[in-house]
């Protein structure tokens, strides 16, 4: 399968100057995403796409940003500390922002104590631009 992060152009900065190794996913019901140790193309999404209409994301050039995913952290949102968000983007950097940036990122309520989060720790490769 081809497998690759996105993120929002918002972090285009961060990801540029490799300041942004952690990320915060839900988790979904498919676990589809069990990429550790894999090489992933990072991409920067120009204009989200809108899948009720089957209109794909509109991505910023490849500029060859390639990472791996070296840990991932599965918890409850409760169980979530500030400690476990070292590396996020400014918008994930306590518990109670995670909560409202899933939220908006997934156009969903925010995240539940009860609900799993999965926190990823990425690692910069040299850039790989795809063919």
């Amino acid at each position: 399968m081809d497998h690759r992060i996105w993120f929002r152009k918002v972090y285009g900065e961060l990801i540029r100057q490799r300041r942004l190794t952690a990320c915060v996913r839900p988790v979904l019901p498919d676990g589809d995403d069990d990429w550790m140790n894999e090489p992933l193309p990072l991409r920067i999404i120009r204009e989200p796409g809108k899948p009720s209409q089957n209109i794909p994301p509109d991505f910023e050039p490849d500029d060859g940003t390639t990472v791996i995913i070296t840990r991932k952290v599965v918890k409850r949102m409760a169980d979530v500390t500030t400690t476990d968000l070292v590396g996020c983007s400014p918008d994930c950097s306590t518990p109670e922002l995670v909560r409202w940036h899933i939220g908006l990122h997934y156009n969903r309520p925010p995240v539940a104590d009860d609900e799993l989060i999965k926190i990823w720790q990425i690692e910069y490769l040299p850039n790989v631009v795809e063919k």
